[in-house]
């Protein structure tokens, strides 16, 4: 994978791959590495079909990065392809299920800690990327699975940024998190309660606006997923979740 040149610059002796990581877009790799002095080291390649979006997501994680947002150190783009800091830890989704999957009766603790980690990193991301582009811009892709608790909070994938309104974004978060299997648990809309309390303090969203985009993303996905259907009447459900924003 790495040039004879690139690895005498960077002091890598050796390199090994380790895993291909989950992704539906791109190929994904992560590589062990051993540096000369260093010790080990793990990168991940990041391949992209379009070379557009390898420079978007380069570009955005500069800006990012600049402002002191919490993303994984660019170490070094080509024309298709990006090299990354490895960051140990779980996936927000997988936090979810994990909550999701503790017994009754266990001691646990509530959605509130990692609601305001998400809001923080939210506004802090909105923020740098409004001050380096001058007008609102959003992330789109605001699936939970790009986003990964480790020391704090890092945000992942960033190709599909676009310039937009905030209340685009959090209704198509709170639509995926309301539908993640098992759909519109007590669970999940404890999250989506948790998260909006955090967010309502943070960024002046029209809550409006936010249901209304969950109404349309709830429409995209019974389009593009043949078997997903929405619970009961559907208009009992939006106004559920309606009640829940107000």
């Amino acid at each position: 994978m790495f040039s004879a040149e690139f690895c005498r610059r960077e002091g890598i002796v050796s390199c090994e791959h380790r895993a291909d990581l989950p992704s539906k877009k791109n190929k994904v790799s992560l590589y062990r590495l051993q540096m000369a002095g260093e010790g080990e080291k793990h990168w991940v390649v990041k391949r992209f079909a379009a070379a557009e979006r390898c420079k978007k997501e380069a570009e955005i994680l500069a800006v990012l990065k600049a402002a002191g947002v919490a993303v994984p150190r660019l170490i070094f783009a080509a024309e298709n392809y990006l090299i990354l800091e490895y960051i140990a830890g779980r996936t927000l989704l997988a936090w979810l299920e994990e909550t999701e999957e503790i017994q009754e009766g266990q001691l646990q603790t509530g959605p509130e800690p990692v609601a305001e980690q998400l809001s923080d990193w939210l506004v802090s991301c909105y923020a740098a990327l409004d001050k380096a582009y001058g007008e609102p811009q959003i992330l789109w892709d605001v699936q939970l699975r790009n986003f990964l608790l480790a020391d704090r909070l890092y945000g992942l994938d960033f190709e599909e940024c676009k310039r937009g309104r905030p209340e685009t974004d959090i209704g198509r978060l709170f639509a995926f998190i309301l539908t993640y299997h098992p759909p519109f648990t007590a669970c999940k809309f404890g999250f989506v309660a948790a998260l909006r309390a955090s967010l309502a303090l943070r960024l002046p969203l029209s809550w409006q606006l936010v249901a209304d985009e969950i109404t349309r993303e709830f429409t995209r996905m019974q389009k593009r997923r043949p078997h997903f259907r929405l619970p009961g009447e559907s208009g009992g459900l939006v106004e559920q979740v309606r009640r829940l924003l107000y």
